[in-house]
This record gives C-alpha cells, structure tokens and sequence, in this order.
C-alpha cells in the first residue's frame, strides 16, 4: 500500500486509544503491535537507541497508536500532493523516517492550476482575458481586477459575444419528407365465415 497525506495539520495526523483498539478490533491490535515492534526496533537501531527520534517514530506510544507513523512502517511509499508538500513532509513532518527509509518518500502532483486549465480548454475566454489584462500572464501571475472592465461597455460586448459564441449549437429539427403522403385507410377485419372456407385448403385426418 502506499501512504498519501493531503495535510500536514494535527488531526490530519490521527491518533486512536490504544484501549479502544485493544477492545473493539483484538485481532487487529495483535498485528499492530507486530508492526509496531519491529518498526520500533528497526528506529532504535538505526538512531542509536536516541529516545526522542525513537518516540516521533513510534506507532504505539503513551497509550495512542499514531496512524500516520503507521502508514509509513507498514507502507512502500509516502507523498504529498505538490512538490512543497512532499518537501515538507521529508522535511519537518516525517523527518526522522525520511533519513531512515529515504526511498519511500515520493512526490505525486494532486491537481492541475486552473489558469492553465482554462487556457487550454476555453481558447475563447482565454483571449478575452487576455485582451482585458493586455497579456498571457495571468495563467503565471495572479491578475488584479479591474474597475473599468465591469463598467465598460466595450467589455460587456465582448463577454456577451464569447458568452454567445460559447453555447452550445442546438441540432436541425427532423425536416418533413417531400414525397406523396402515405394514405391511411381502414383495414378490413378478416373473415371468420364459413364461405370463406371453401377457398381454402383444408387438411384431411385420416385414421
């Protein structure tokens, strides 16, 4: 499994009672604290028996299992969703398992600037706002709103013919068919006389 963080704010870090572990999920509390001790073992080895590395790294400490410090022992990779993130998270946050297990720690990139998105799908309202901030520097820059453009009357046009320009087109009704007009006449009910059966053939049962 890999580990994703998309905060580095307190409780996005979770920490549960230890006794509620113990209590509710028993079994599972037997695994952590396989996990918990062979992580713990592998940190006090590696920073040299140093209590307050030891301790941030813990996954069970002071009667809480810290999930976080879980994810990492238990997982192949940790990142964040930019690349400042991750470096914090390498950092400040995780530190101590980074210079541990270096390899874990990844970046994967969670989203796309909207500017550039917008850029890229709206070519139209791209050049509209290009033309109102006088460059195509607002997709790098943020761009300060301007007074005059909701005032303006040259920019109202401008919005409502990109607004116009932007619906989309509404499909060609079904046209009538040119030819002659099928006629509709009233079928005639079939015939359940018996005179009708002398011009039919019958099948004969012979026994």
């Amino acid at each position: 499994v890999a580990y994703t963080n998309h905060t580095v704010l307190a409780e996005a870090l979770e920490r549960w009672p230890q006794t509620l572990m113990q209590t509710l999920l028993p079994r599972i509390w037997q695994i952590l604290c396989e996990i918990a001790r062979r992580w713990q073992a592998k940190a006090t080895d590696f920073y040299c028996g140093d209590e307050s590395k030891v301790k941030s790294m813990a996954v069970i400490w002071d009667g809480e299992v810290r999930m976080a410090n879980l994810c990492i022992a238990g997982g192949m990779a940790v990142n964040g969703v930019s690349a400042l993130h991750s470096d914090i998270l390498r950092r400040d946050v995780f530190r101590e398992a980074c210079k541990m297990e270096p390899h874990k720690f990844k970046n994967v990139t969670n989203g796309i600037d909207h500017r550039r998105w917008l850029a890229e799908i709206n070519p139209g309202l791209d050049k509209l706002i290009c033309d109102l901030t006088g460059s195509s520097d607002y997709t790098t820059t943020p761009a300060r709103p301007c007074p005059s453009w909701t005032s303006s009357p040259a920019t109202r046009r401008s919005c409502c013919a990109w607004s116009k320009s932007s619906r989309p087109t509404r499909p060609p009704s079904p046209s009538t068919p040119s030819g002659p007009r099928a006629s509709c006449s009233t079928p005639t009910p079939f015939s359940t006389s018996r005179s009708s059966a002398s011009t039919s053939t019958s099948a004969s049962c012979s026994t």
